[in-house]
């Protein structure tokens, strides 16, 4: 069978001389990579929280370790939305980011559109200046419709950082009288 087979091989022009066939020596890359292992220390505490490194020194997302979680949940969001529509939908899924700068990018709020700043107006932190201080988040509320919404996105933007700011001197406020009560 054996030599039907190299005849065949021959005939067809498949057959592969006997230099060919070669293995690449990995054997530095590997002691290399082992090293960088070592030094991080990744399997003296497995179970301690660490900053992890790629091999270029940037820092991971402290979230891709939930990776396998979160793309069984994208998946599984995806296919109820077909399923929910029978046909082609658009469906806004969780990203997954390899490192932190990914991240902070994605998050940063000038790389938000108008709308996703409004919706983080106004889901996020009113209500949780609601909270704290609900005379305050009226306030800003009203200023809000009266003075930001439809104007130019640099507004929005400024009036998020003010809200901001609010939410975060009415909580360290409240969380003074909590600690002398």
């Amino acid at each position: 069978m054996l030599q039907v087979r190299n005849a065949l091989q021959n005939q067809l022009g498949f057959s592969e001389p006997a230099d060919a066939l070669h293995e690449t020596d990995l054997s530095g890359e590997i002691a290399a990579f082992r090293k960088l292992i070592r030094e991080e220390k990744y399997f003296f505490h497995p179970l301690e929280d660490r900053v992890h490194v790629s091999l270029d020194r940037k820092k991971m997302d402290h979230e891709l370790v939930n990776m396998n979680t979160l793309a069984i949940t994208n998946k599984d969001k995806y296919g109820q939305e077909i399923r929910r529509a029978n046909s082609y939908v658009t469906v806004k899924l969780q990203p997954v980011f390899v490192t932190k700068e990914e991240r902070e990018k994605f998050c940063k709020i000038e790389n938000k559109t108008k709308d996703e700043i409004e919706t983080e107006i106004l889901s996020v932190l009113l209500v949780s200046l609601e909270r704290v201080d609900d005379g305050m988040a009226e306030q800003y509320r009203e200023y809000y419709h009266t003075n930001v919404k439809r104007k130019r996105k640099q507004i929005y933007i400024d009036f998020y950082y003010e809200v901001l700011s609010a939410t975060d001197e009415a909580v360290a406020m409240q969380m003074n009288v909590d600690e002398q009560n």
